[in-house]
């Protein structure tokens, strides 16, 4: 175990982007499969279309959505935006975005389960609702003992307010947690603003990300976490 950690009861994550991709945010994993199938669209026509459907998919009650469902609805929405909808082809880039994130979230699961011997697990995560749900049907809810969803508490990361709920939950301190997440301004300051120390998640693929602090901690994976805390 890493000496600079001693000390620590809780292990907070972001789902989106940490969990489900190694630190590949949302956008950044579908942009490439709207590619694969056809779409010739630039990163900047791209972007909007994906924002709205992540703006929107909240007008929906969601609360215990599926998340193969999930994901379609989301696809949907970002089609019909663009004026490009079809049902066989929205099928198609909802399966191949789960079919990946699946595979990670199964992945991650034996270091998270090594974890959970040691250390109190949660989740803060920007989301729709029905994370609590999706984390029963993948078997992530025996894992955590704290899914905490922007949707169901009324505000949003980087507020500390979210992070305090998860830290309410666990039943530990600022001073004796760290998060780790895959953003920047909504995980690293966010986690920051509580007085919470944190590791930023990296994929291999992404540029120009930064840290908030010099002394920050980044890892490329999940699976990197062994090392630090066990």
């Amino acid at each position: 175990m890493d000496k600079s950690f001693q000390g620590v009861k809780a292990l907070l994550f972001d789902f989106g982007g940490t969990l489900d991709a190694d630190g590949l945010p949302w956008k950044e994993q579908f942009f490439p499969i709207y590619k694969k199938f056809g779409f010739d669209w630039s990163e900047e026509v791209f972007a909007p279309f994906f924002y709205h459907s992540d703006d929107t998919i909240t007008e929906k009650k969601l609360t215990t959505m599926s998340f193969d469902k999930t994901i379609l609805h989301q696809v949907t929405l970002l089609l019909t935006k663009a004026g490009r909808y079809d049902a066989k082809m929205a099928k198609k880039i909802a399966d191949e975005y789960l079919k990946t994130s699946r595979a990670n979230l199964k992945l991650n699961k034996p270091l998270l389960l090594k974890l959970k011997k040691k250390y109190r697990l949660g989740v803060v995560s920007n989301f729709y609702g029905n994370l609590p749900s999706i984390f029963k049907e993948i078997g992530y809810d025996k894992i955590f003992d704290a899914v905490i969803d922007s949707n169901r508490v009324g505000v949003i990361k980087p507020d500390p307010k979210i992070f305090q709920a998860a830290l309410t939950q666990l039943k530990a301190g600022p001073q004796e947690s760290v998060f780790i997440g895959d953003s920047f301004k909504r995980d690293m300051l966010g986690a920051k603003g509580i007085g919470m120390r944190h590791i930023l998640l990296i994929h291999k693929n992404v540029r120009g990300w930064k840290t908030c602090c010099s002394e920050d901690r980044t890892i490329q994976s999940v699976r990197d976490l062994e090392g630090i805390f066990l």
